[in-house]
Order: structure tokens, then sequence, then C-alpha cells
């Protein structure tokens, strides 16, 4: 008996061009550079995949309203390269609510009085803003300074007026599957502002179980190369109240088809 036939992807193939904003579908490419990268081996005739791959998104209103629930509106073909083409999303699952919680802990345990936070989207940030018991935007960046809320949804001109008055950091997380820390849907941190950070610049928070479904580095992509390669290396990352993980972050516009997959390296009890 013949055995089934894998099915092909069929129809022209797609590839979207990152431009700043959360993308929840995996047929884009992780930097322009990269899609241009990616055109021009099919061009050349290169050996590139073609994968079907979801194609969802969120209603910001639902976001806004606290629902994060991304809808699929099919699939795809794209050309898939390691390292090149973004995963689609993943979701923080319910069960890992205690996992983020541990995680804000860590985070808050970090905070020295005097000094201003700018608190990113997402979640985990979510979390922490409980944690100092003030309020959050989902999509937005709120600035924090001695656990009260000085700004809510600030912008990047709101931050940059900040970092005049007292020493200033980043609180981000990693977008989950993806592994972006700036560039996707945090444009308030613009380059002006964070090479006007205190150090350290930033102060990241992720789950153990987030950053080992990202399958590879985490993610810079400013729109300033020089700033990319700078913020580079090796981040200490809160992944629980008292846990440290050291995982690499690369500038998203490098080439990182040939980079390999290793886990966190834990520290426990180290700030």
């Amino acid at each position: 008996m013949a055995e089934p036939s894998e099915t092909k992807p069929t129809g022209t193939p797609i590839l979207g061009i990152p431009c700043g904003v959360k993308m929840y579908s995996g047929v884009f490419a992780v930097s322009p550079a990269a899609a241009g990268s990616i055109a021009a081996a099919i061009v050349q005739g290169g050996d590139v995949s073609i994968e079907q791959r979801d194609v969802v998104d969120i209603s910001e209103e639902q976001i806004r309203a606290g629902i994060v629930e991304a809808t699929l509106f099919g699939t795809a073909p794209t050309p898939a390269v390691r390292g090149r083409t973004q995963a689609r999303k993943s979701a923080t699952a319910a069960s890992e609510a205690d996992a983020v919680r541990g995680v804000a802990a860590g985070l808050a345990a970090k905070l020295q009085p005097g000094h201003t936070y700018f608190l990113g989207p997402g979640s985990t940030m979510a979390a922490l803003a409980s944690e100092l018991g003030v309020a959050k935007t989902p999509l937005g960046v709120d600035v924090v300074r001695d656990g009260q809320l000085l700004l809510a949804d600030a912008s990047a001109h709101d931050l940059l007026g900040f970092t005049a008055e007292s020493p200033c950091h980043a609180v981000i997380t990693s977008i989950g599957g993806q592994g972006f820390l700036l560039g996707r849907g945090n444009q308030q941190f613009s380059a002006a502002v964070l090479r006007r950070l205190a150090e350290p610049r930033l102060l990241i928070g992720a789950t153990t179980t987030k950053l080992l479904g990202i399958g590879g580095p985490l993610l810079i992509d400013t729109g300033d190369a020089e700033l990319d390669a700078e913020l580079a290396g090796h981040q200490r990352i809160s992944t629980g109240a008292q846990d440290i993980a050291l995982v690499r972050a690369d500038a998203a516009s490098a080439d990182h088809s040939s980079h390999t997959t290793k886990q966190p390296t834990n520290q426990r009890g180290r700030s």
C-alpha cells in the first residue's frame, strides 16, 4: 500500500515586512533586512522552504478590556527560514499564572527608591503593576516611581521628559513564541529614550516556560543598528521571585539561521 503523500503548500508565498507593531501571525520576517535577504534568496533560486503559516490577529478593543484572544483567519504559504521568519505569537497559559506572579515579585524586589520605571505592555507587566498596587494600561507604557503611578499610557516624548528628572529604567518582557524585547508593540521605547536610561537600562522578566518556547535568541529591533548592537548580549532575566536566567539577545537584523538553541542558564538568589 502506498504511503499518503505529504500535502505541500500551494499558491503564491507571502512574507510580511515588520513595521514595529506586535504581530501575532507567523508570516512575517523578523526584520526588514531579514525579509530582503529571504526575497533575494528566492529570486536567486536558493533552497528556501515554504510552509503553511497561520494568519491571526487580535482585537485591540478586547485587549483594552483585558481579553487577549487571537482569531485565526486562515493560513498562507510562507518562506520559512530559521532565525529569519518569526513564529506565531504564543499566549501566556492560564496555568502559568503563579509563575508570572513569581516573575512580578522578582522584578518588584529590584526597584530602587527614587528611580523611575517605565512599565511596558503585556500580561507580565500587568502582574508587576498589580504587585506594586498601581493601574496598568494593557497596550501602553506606564511610568512608576516609589510605588506611585506618575503617568499612564506615556509617549516617547513623555518618557524623554522623565529621564531629565531621575534615573530611569525600562521594565519589559519578551513576546511569547517570538522573543522580541524591543521594537514590537513598545515603540514608546525609542532609540532616544533608550540612550537616556540609567544602568541597568533594561529590567526583563519572563517565565522559564516562555523563554524555552522561543527556540532562539531574544531579539532587539529599535530601528537603530548601532544601539541594537550595543544592547545585544546576555541578558539577566527575572524568571521567579529569586531566580535569574542568562539569555542571549541579538539584533533582529543579524543572521540567526545558524544559531543553536540553548536552554537558559539559571541562577538562584542573585540580583
